[in-house]
């Protein structure tokens, strides 16, 4: 929570790998299943769909100003 970067670990050795810099500080971060996160840069207003895997940033979602996204959530479509 507040720092402007995702971060992933290894449980094993209990210790930060990976980095991706974001916008600005993450609010919130949701797994939608075991391969993608959704976080958002709440006060920049990007949302971010990340895989987990790979470790990198699919899509990123600019929303309106003032709309202040949070929680992050993957709505799905048809």
């Amino acid at each position: 929570f507040g720092g402007e970067a995702i971060g992933f670990a290894d449980l094993a050795e209990r210790r930060e790998v990976h980095q991706i810099p974001l916008a600005g500080p993450a609010v919130s971060l949701e797994m939608h299943g075991d391969e993608t996160a959704l976080t958002c840069a709440q006060a920049e207003g990007v949302c971010y769909v990340v895989a987990v895997p790979e470790r990198k940033i699919l899509h990123t979602v600019t929303v309106k100003a003032g709309a202040n996204p949070d929680p992050a959530l993957l709505l799905e479509g048809e």
